[in-house]
């Protein structure tokens, strides 16, 4: 995805699909997200959550499909995903490419 800093905030900026059915987090620090649901209104192919350059991220409780796997990971350091119904639980240090 073009990173288009010019742009932002506008939610169209990266036109009618992006990596993610739910959430495309990139350059995050220190996110926790808890009891967050992602239920799509028709089949979708897209992992629910997206994370790239995305440093100490905790997902506690999140529901989401698991088919496909919910989390794509591209560049990801200190993540935790705890009690969810979108995917095991998973503590990773660091990961360049992952999909659980």
């Amino acid at each position: 995805m073009p990173e288009n800093a010019d742009k932002y905030p506008d939610p169209g900026m990266f036109g009618p699909t992006t990596p993610s059915q739910g959430f495309f987090l990139r350059h995050v620090t220190n996110l926790e997200m808890s009891h967050v649901e992602i239920q799509p209104a028709t089949p979708d192919q897209r992992p629910s959550f997206y994370l790239e350059d995305v440093n100490r991220a905790d997902f506690i409780a999140v529901t989401a499909p698991a088919t496909p796997p919910a989390f794509a990971l591209s560049k990801v350091t200190d993540l935790r995903i705890l009690l969810s119904r979108a995917a095991k639980d998973t503590q990773l240090d660091s990961v360049d490419h992952k999909i659980i």
